[in-house]
């Protein structure tokens, strides 16, 4: 009986399950970067625009910055996943390997 408790307990993770867990972990980690970034380019942003701009617009734009962030690292994560070589050999490097895969 304890063998059959133990077997039903193992749980098998599927391919997409292990491939959201791994989107989530890098949207969460890219968000806190993203928005550490943002926050501390208002924050230390001496400019005359910025220093005169009220707290809803400074706010705003840590937001706008944190969520454009998040967006071009995914983009830049997907691109990546994309064109990692899986055993194509060039001598062109990453457009050439871009060049393999899109045509």
């Amino acid at each position: 009986m304890d063998s059959d408790n133990e077997l039903s307990n193992h749980v098998t993770k599927t391919p997409s399950q292990a491939i959201n867990q791994e989107l989530i972990g890098a949207l969460i980690i890219w968000g806190i970067a993203a928005f550490a970034f943002a926050f501390l380019g208002t924050i230390f942003n001496k400019s005359p625009q910025v220093l005169g701009a009220s707290f809803i617009m400074k706010s705003f734009s840590v937001l706008l910055g944190t969520g454009l962030g998040v967006i071009g690292a995914l983009l830049g994560r997907a691109i990546n996943q994309f064109v990692r070589p899986d055993f194509i050999q060039t001598q062109g490097g990453f457009f050439q390997i871009l060049w393999v895969k899109l045509f």
